[in-house]
């Protein structure tokens, strides 16, 4: 989903961040990074809950108002990315329940690939 980052900045300041993300297909964290890094400033903490009494805080200028490049929040990437998360964190818990599989020192180095060899030898003798 691609939108500009004046646009952004008026969608956060309309809509909760958890509500705004889904519509942009990701995680309210990654849309704050996305803030973040666009310089969007973003409602402090308890803003949505002080609106519901009449009160909520300020809306800020934005810095750099011309400033405006167009951001795309790709799901799919988005998505992606949290699943070579979720593997590469369940490979290490993985690991680390079995013993079996940690890496051990080698002992025997004769049966060596002979560039590996060399390698090895070019390395202990430095």
């Amino acid at each position: 989903m691609k939108t500009t980052r004046l646009e952004l900045f008026e969608q956060v300041w309309v809509t909760p961040m958890t509500k705004l993300a889904k519509n942009f297909g990701c995680s309210d964290v990654g849309l704050r990074k996305a803030c973040i890094k666009f310089e969007i400033p973003l409602p402090p903490q308890g803003h949505w809950q002080k609106l519901l009494y009449g009160k909520g805080f300020a809306k800020p200028e934005i810095l750099r108002p011309k400033y405006n490049p167009e951001i795309e929040i790709n799901p799919v990437a988005v998505k992606v990315a949290k699943e070579a998360h979720q593997r590469d964190k369940a490979i290490e818990e993985a690991l680390e329940k079995s013993p079996e599989q940690k890496l051990k020192p080698l002992k025997d180095l004769t049966k060596l690939h002979p560039l590996t060899k060399n390698i090895y030898d070019l390395a202990t003798g430095y």
